[in-house]
C-alpha cells in the first residue's frame, strides 16, 4: 500500500524498527522510529512518565482528529500576506466564513470521501466540523494503528492519567492522503499546558488608594487596576467585543468565580457562554487558570459583550484543535486567548497552522502566552520556544515584572525571567517582522510579539474556588492583551478589525511611544534591551497611545472619502476603497498619491523638505498643505466650492475634489483604459484598475468587456453578454489586472471575488480580441473566455 508520511515540522535522520500494531484490514509492518519521535518519546520519559514498551490493547478505544486541507491554499496564503502587510491593497481585509466556505474550506464530496474511508476500515462516532476542516472519528486501538501504519503504546502520566503515543509517525492511506493535511490523536501523551505561576506570597485584596511611598515595588493588583496602570485613557471598553477563551476541562467553577469578582468589584455582570467542543469532561485541575483569565479579562476591558469559553476536553493537541476550530467555524468572538501552550519541536505545527490561518483570514486574533519556563520551553531541552506562541498567525505575549508606587501608579517594568521568548526553528518569519532589527537575516519567526506584567510576584489578585490567590505568568499577560485589543476594537477600529499582530509592528514604527521599552532583565539565554527583544517584544503597551496610533486621529483612514474639516498628520494615509490606491502625508512634507500595487507615485504636492507639514481639507472646500509653521505649501484652488464638499481617493487612481458631487478638482490620475481605434484588441496591461463602468474595447468596436456597477465584470458582444464573473450583487467591486498575471475581481473591500488563476506569469495582459475572445497571454495563452465567434 503506498502510503504519506505527515510531516510534523521536525527533522529524521536516525531510524529504529519497531514492529507495527495489527488491526483492521491491514498486515502487520515494520515501520520506523524516528529521531524526532525518540526525542519526544525522550522528553516523555525525562519528566516522569512511564512509557510502555507493549502496545496498546488492540481493542482500546481510540478517538482522532483528522485536520482537513484547504482548498487553493496558495490563494489564502497570497490574500492572508496582503492583509498582514502594511501598505498592500488588502491591508486589514477579511473573508467572511460564507467566503470561506465558497473558496478554501474542504467541501462536502472530500468531507463525505474521507467519512466513507473511514466507515468502511470500521471507524464509529465520525462527524465534521461545521466548517468542514475536521473530522473525528473513534475507533480500536488496533484499527487506528493498521490504518495508519503506525504503533500506539500506553503511557502511564506523572499526574496519575493514562494516555498514549504513538512511535512512528503515522502515514496516511492513499485513497485519502490528497485531502488529509494531519491526523491529530494518535498521540494524547504529549500535551500543552498551561502558562500561570502562583505568587510565593499569601494574597490580599488590593489597595487602589494605598499612600504614596518613595520607593516602587512588586505587589499583587486587582484586575480593575491595570487598566490605569497600562495608561488606557479614553479607549473606549470592550462593550461591542465578544472575547473567547480556549479552556479544558470543567469550568463550572471558574464561572462562579468570574460572578463573584463581578460583584466584589460592582462590574456589570458579563453573559458567559460554555461551548463543549467534544464530549464533556471533569477534569478541575486547571480551574485557576481559567479564573485568571476571565477574571483579567473582564477587569482589563471594561466590559465585554460576551465571553465564550471554548472547552476541550482534554490538554491533547487533537482536543484542543478541535476547540480552536470550534472558535474559528463560529467566528463570533474577534478575540480569543489561549494562556496554554507546549514544546514547539513535538507540535502539530502544520495542523494547528491551518486553524490559525483560517482566523486570521476572517479578522481574528489569537492572543497566545509565550511560556514561564524562560529560554526553555517546557517539555523541550536546550534553548528552545512554545508552540503556538510561535505561529505567525497569532500574537505572541511575553511576561516583565511590574513595579508601582504605593498610590497603584506605574513605576516601571524590567524583563520577568520566566517570559518564553526567542527564534523559531519552524515557523518562517512573517512578512511584519522583516524589518526588526534583531531579526534581520533571520528565515524564522521571533518570539514575543509584545509583554504585559507576568511576574507572579506583581501579578493578579483573583477570586479561585471563592478565596483570593496571587498568581502570575504569561497566563496573565496573554488575556491583559486580549482585553486591550477587545476594547480597541470596541472602538474606532471597529470597522477595520483585522489581525492585530501586523498593526501593532506598523503602530511601533511610527509612534514609538505607543509601546514603552524594556530594556533591563532576561529569561536565561536572551537580554532585554533596545527595541524588539527575545525576552519582551517591543516592551509593554501604552494603551492610549497605541489606540491613537492603530485606530485613533493619525490612524489609517479606510474607505477612501474624507469630509471637510478633516485634518491629516503626518503619516497618516487615506486608502482608497480596495486599497488599490493611498494618499499618504509624508513625514517630508510631502502629499503623495501611490498606486499601492506596484508602490509607483502618481501625483504629489510638490512639498517634500517640509518635515511636519499636515494637509487640510478645509470646510470652505480648498485642500491645502500647511508648513508647520502654519504657511500655505499647496492648495487646491477649490475654495467656495458651494456645498457638499468631500475628496475622494479612488480605486481608479485619480484624487478628486467634489462639491455637490461635480468634481471641482482631480489629479488627472486615473489609470488607462486601452480602447483600440484600429482593428486588433485591446490590450489591458498589469497594475491597471478597471472601474465601475470602465471598459475596454475590441479594435473593430464589436467586443466590449465592461466592469458592471452592479459587480460583475461582462463581455458584450453587439451589447449581448457572451460571459460574466458572476460577481454581481457587488456594487462598487473592480477588477485588476495584476502585475503577478492573475486577473481578480475585487469587493469594495478588497476581498477577491473571482480570479483567473494565472498568478506566476509576471508581465501577463488580458486582450479583447476582434474574434470576440478575451485572452490573458504570457507568450502562450494562459486563460480565455472560450467565447471566440460565438
Amino acid at each position: 500500500m503506498k502510503a504519506e508520511h505527515i510531516a510534523r515540522g521536525m527533522s529524521a535522520a536516525l531510524m529504529v524498527l519497531v514492529l507495527s500494531g495489527c488491526g483492521g484490514d491491514e498486515s502487520p509492518t515494520a515501520t520506523v522510529t524516528t529521531t524526532a519521535q525518540a526525542g519526544k518519546l525522550s522528553a516523555l520519559r525525562a519528566t516522569g512518565n512511564a512509557v510502555s514498551a507493549a502496545p496498546m490493547s488492540a481493542t482500546a478505544p481510540v478517538h482522532v482528529a483528522l485536520v482537513l486541507k484547504l482548498n487553493d491554499e496558495a490563494g489564502l496564503n497570497r490574500f492572508v500576506q496582503d492583509a498582514r502587510t502594511p501598505g498592500s491593497p488588502n491591508f486589514g481585509a477579511v473573508l467572511t466564513s460564507a467566503q470561506i466556505a465558497a473558496q478554501y474550506a474542504p467541501t462536502a464530496g472530500q468531507v463525505a470521501a474521507v467519512k466513507t474511508y473511514l466507515a468502511g476500515k470500521g471507524f464509529t462516532n465520525i462527524k465534521a466540523a461545521d466548517n468542514n476542516v475536521i473530522v473525528e472519528a473513534d475507533a480500536p486501538a488496533g484499527v487506528v494503528s493498521g490504518v495508519f501504519q503506525t504503533t500506539l503504546v500506553p503511557v502511564a502520566m506523572a499526574d496519575g492519567t493514562s494516555t498514549h503515543i504513538n512511535t512512528a509517525p503515522e502515514t496516511v492511506p492513499d485513497a485519502i492522503r490528497g485531502i488529509v493535511q494531519g491526523v491529530l490523536g494518535l498521540d494524547t501523551a504529549t500535551r500543552l499546558r498551561p502558562n500561570f505561576v502562583r505568587a510565593s506570597r499569601t494574597a490580599v485584596a488590593p489597595t487602589a488608594n494605598a499612600s504614596p511611598t518613595t520607593s516602587a515595588v512588586t505587589v499583587g493588583h486587582g484586575p480593575t487596576q491595570f487598566p490605569a496602570i497600562y495608561s488606557v485613557g479614553s479607549t473606549p471598553t470592550a462593550a461591542n467585543t465578544t472575547v473567547g477563551i480556549i479552556a479544558v476541562g470543567d469550568v463550572t467553577q471558574p464561572v462562579i468565580d468570574l460572578a463573584t469578582f463581578e460583584s466584589n468589584n460592582q462590574l456589570p455582570a458579563v453573559p458567559v457562554s460554555v461551548i463543549h467542543a467534544g464530549s464533556s469532561s471533569s477534569d478541575t485541575s486547571a480551574n485557576l487558570e481559567w479564573s485568571l483569565d476571565s477574571q483579567t479579562i473582564v477587569g482589563m476591558s471594561g466590559g465585554l459583550k460576551q465571553l465564550n469559553f471554548y472547552v476541550a476536553r482534554s490538554f491533547a493537541w487533537s482536543d484542543i484543535a478541535v476547540a480552536i476550530n470550534r472558535a474559528v467555524s463560529d467566528n463570533t468572538a474577534r478575540v480569543i486567548n489561549m494562556s496554554i501552550g507546549g514544546c514547539e519541536n513535538w507540535a502539530p505545527t502544520a495542523s494547528m497552522d491551518t486553524l490559525f490561518q483560517l482566523a486570521v483570514a476572517q479578522g481574528q486574533t489569537f492572543s497566545v502566552s509565550s511560556g514561564d519556563s524562560g529560554s526553555v520551553a517546557y517539555g523541550c531541552t536546550g534553548t528552545s520556544v512554545q508552540y503556538p506562541a510561535t505561529s505567525p498567525y497569532v500574537v505572541a505575549v511575553g511576561g516583565t515584572t511590574l513595579y508601582t508606587n504605593g498610590n497603584g501608579s506605574y513605576a516601571g517594568e524590567t524583563a520577568w525571567d520566566g517570559s518564553g521568548g526567542g527564534i523559531s526553528g519552524i515557523e518562517p518569519i512573517p512578512s511584519w517582522q522583516s524589518n526588526v532589527p534583531a531579526l534581520r537575516g533571520r528565515a524564522f519567526r521571533g518570539m514575543p510579539d509584545i509583554a504585559f506584567d507576568a511576574d507572579p510576584n506583581s501579578g493578579a489578585v483573583v477570586v479561585v474556588g471563592g478565596q483570593l490567590e496571587l498568581v502570575g505568568g504569561t497566563s496573565l499577560s496573554a488575556p491583559l492583551f486580549a482585553a486591550t485589543w477587545a476594547r480597541m476594537i470596541s472602538g474606532a477600529c471597529a470597522t477595520n478589525p483585522g489581525f492585530a499582530a501586523p498593526m501593532l509592528y506598523s503602530a511601533q514604527a511610527t509612534v514609538p511611544s505607543a509601546f514603552r521599552d524594556i530594556t533591563n532583565g532576561s529569561n536565561g539565554a536572551y537580554s532585554a534591551g533596545a527595541g524588539w527583544d527575545f525576552v519582551t517584544g517591543w516592551g509593554t503597551p501604552n494603551i492610549s497611545v497605541l489606540y491613537s496610533a492603530i485606530c485613533g486621529p493619525t490612524a489609517p483612514i479606510y474607505g477612501g472619502v474624507i469630509n471637510a474639516g478633516t485634518t491629516l498628520r503626518p503619516g497618516q494615509i487615506v486608502y482608497s476603497g480596495s486599497k488599490s490606491h493611498e494618499l499618504a502625508m509624508q513625514n517630508d512634507g510631502n502629499l503623495v498619491l501611490y498606486n499601492t500595487t506596484n508602490g509607483v507615485p502618481v501625483w504629489n504636492s510638490g512639498t517634500s523638505g517640509n518635515a511636519g507639514a499636515y494637509a487640510v481639507f478645509q470646510t470652505d472646500g480648498n485642500f491645502v498643505v500647511y508648513g508647520p509653521s502654519g504657511n500655505a505649501l499647496w492648495n487646491s484652488g477649490t475654495s467656495n466650492s458651494s456645498f457638499g464638499q468631500y475628496l475622494a481617493v479612488q480605486d481608479d487612481g485619480n484624487m478628486v475634489v467634489y462639491a455637490s458631487s461635480v468634481p471641482v478638482f482631480a489629479t488627472s490620475t486615473a489609470a488607462s483604459v486601452y480602447t483600440n481605434s484600429s482593428s486588433g484588441p485591446a490590450v489591458w496591461k498589469g497594475g491597471v484598475i478597471l472601474g465601475s463602468g470602465q471598459s475596454f474595447t475590441s479594435g473593430n468596436g464589436a467586443n466590449v468587456l465592461l466592469m458592471q456597477g452592479d459587480g460583475n465584470l461582462v463581455l458584450l458582444r453587439q451589447g449581448v453578454a457572451q460571459w460574466s464573473s458572476g460577481t454581481y450583487s457587488h456594487p462598487g467591486a473592480f477588477a485588476a489586472m495584476q502585475a503577478d498575471g492573475n486577473l481578480v475581481v475585487y469587493s469594495p473591500s478588497g476581498v477577491p471575488l473571482w480570479y483567473s488563476g494565472t498568478n506566476g506569469y509576471p508581465g501577463a495582459a488580458t486582450y479583447v480580441q476582434d474574434d470576440g475572445n478575451v485572452v490573458i497571454y504570457s507568450q502562450l495563452p494562459r486563460w480565455s473566455s472560450n467565447t471566440a465567434g460565438i
